[in-house]
């Protein structure tokens, strides 16, 4: 590089998604021992509003490198990228410090953070001068010691045996990260129960995120008003959110929590019921689409309630056939053809169907009644996906989605599976992105987007 600042303006969804993509260059098998980031966290104040831990080892075995204690030796795809045209500019070089085992970073793990709109990344490291030297030699500048022994060249700092990141800042304040590196137990975020899985590192990658923080960052000023309304009429006292991400073979796995206050779930305030996962696979055949949910009549009574506080009578269409509906609803979608989109679902009800919720349904098909159920379809269904096997991904959930995203899509990613799951009184977010081809980068792409832009 020859810019004075190691890394430029892109701040927190940037170096997350940089190394999200870490995890996903090769799929792997089980992943070892979890990693253990406490004594990170301990350098984390319990005022921040995002924490992620990454666990950098997983990350760079999962990536086909071979680490042996603090070595790293790239596997021949990370090779090949960083050695690439993709890997130029400010950010493919952050990307090569954490794989290319020049840096002197640990690989045990590393933690990001955001404390008052300051974002951080922090990590170990395994030979400090080894560090010291690699980010002189990208930076074009050297090290000075600032007040309190820490070292600092740009947005990078050095404290000890760990060092510290500002990815969206131009500089860094010393005085700060000799603060971090001193909280006590009380100050620091291990003191909060949130802090446990982030510590265990039990998955790639653990965050968690208080609400208002998160929808600060990615919400205008509008859009936050309409999110805090909503989210605070789904659930009791929702101040944050846990997220986990794991690479498994051919497939990634995340999961999302909403929590209250006390870390705990939050309460899902609507009705919730499993999903007939039987009707759903009577759909049978191919699709691009499938969605699924279990709407009981306490659900559309309390949907009524909540709609009618929005806008009065403006929903009144809509609520008179929602009112029969009682039990699961299966849709889905084929691939458009000649402009027209194939459906076919079905809609339980309460008993035998009424003109408002017939006339509703036939809309979007020619409609059939079946017993206490309405089916409807319309075109020729066709897909990636078979019906019968992603329905049986739902078992369990309340809501559930499946997304083919079809062969002329530039991601690695052959289809998406989400569930939202009654977990706790509350709900948990389950969703599954399996690759194409096993043995190429699952997102490649998106690393290379994020180097050149």
């Amino acid at each position: 590089m020859t810019n004075k600042r190691l890394t430029s303006r892109f701040g927190l969804k940037g170096l997350f998604c940089a190394l999200v993509a870490l995890c996903a260059l090769l799929p792997s098998c089980n992943k070892k021992e979890p990693s253990d980031v406490s004594s990170l966290l301990s350098t984390v104040p319990s005022s921040a509003g995002v924490v992620v831990g990454i666990d950098l080892r997983s990350v760079l075995e999962k990536a086909g490198c071979k680490v042996d204690g603090s070595d790293i030796t790239p596997g021949k795809e990370v090779e090949e990228w960083l050695n690439g045209n993709n890997a130029t500019g400010p950010k493919g070089e952050l990307l090569r410090m954490f794989v290319n085992g020049e840096s002197g970073i640990d690989p045990e793990g590393a933690v990001l953070f955001v404390d008052a709109y300051n974002f951080y990344a922090t990590a170990m490291l395994a030979d400090t001068g080894k560090f010291i030297s690699f980010v002189e030699e990208k930076s074009g500048n050297k090290f000075s010691e600032a007040e309190g022994g820490v070292k600092v060249c740009g947005n990078v700092a050095v404290n000890g045996a760990q060092m510290w990141m500002a990815p969206n800042a131009s500089g860094i304040d010393p005085r700060a990260i000799k603060n971090y590196s001193s909280l006590s137990e009380g100050q620091n975020f291990l003191s909060k129960n949130v802090s446990a899985p982030i510590a265990s590192m039990e998955k790639d990658i653990v965050a968690w995120g208080e609400t208002g923080t998160l929808a600060k960052y990615y919400l205008s000023f509008g859009d936050l008003a309409t999110f805090n309304l909503i989210v605070g009429a789904l659930f009791d006292n929702p101040t944050s959110l846990a997220m986990s991400v794991d690479f498994q073979e051919g497939k990634a796995m995340g999961e999302l929590k909403v929590l209250n206050d006390k870390g705990n779930t939050a309460k899902f305030l609507l009705p919730t019921k499993k999903i007939d996962v039987d009707l759903v696979k009577g759909l049978g055949g191919q699709a691009d689409v499938v969605v699924a949910g279990n709407i009981t009549k306490d659900f559309s009574k309390k949907v009524e309630k909540m709609l009618s506080s929005f806008g009065g009578g403006m929903f009144d269409n809509y609520i008179k056939p929602l009112s029969q509906i009682d039990g699961t609803v299966a849709v889905e979608l084929g691939v458009r053809q000649n402009g027209e989109l194939p459906i076919n679902g079905v809609v339980q009800t309460d008993g035998d169907p009424n003109p408002d919720v017939m006339n509703f349904i036939a809309q979007f098909g020619t409609t059939r009644k079946d017993g206490n159920s309405v089916r409807f379809s319309k075109g020729e269904m066709n897909g990636n996906l078979k019906v019968e096997d992603e329905a049986s991904e739902m078992k369990g959930a309340w809501l559930g989605i499946a997304y083919s995203t079809g062969s002329d899509s530039k991601w690695n990613l052959s289809s998406l599976n989400c569930s939202l799951v009654p977990e706790d009184g509350g709900l948990r977010l389950d969703a599954t992105g399996n690759f194409k081809d096993a043995s190429k980068s699952s997102l490649l792409s998106l690393i290379q987007d994020f180097a050149l832009n």
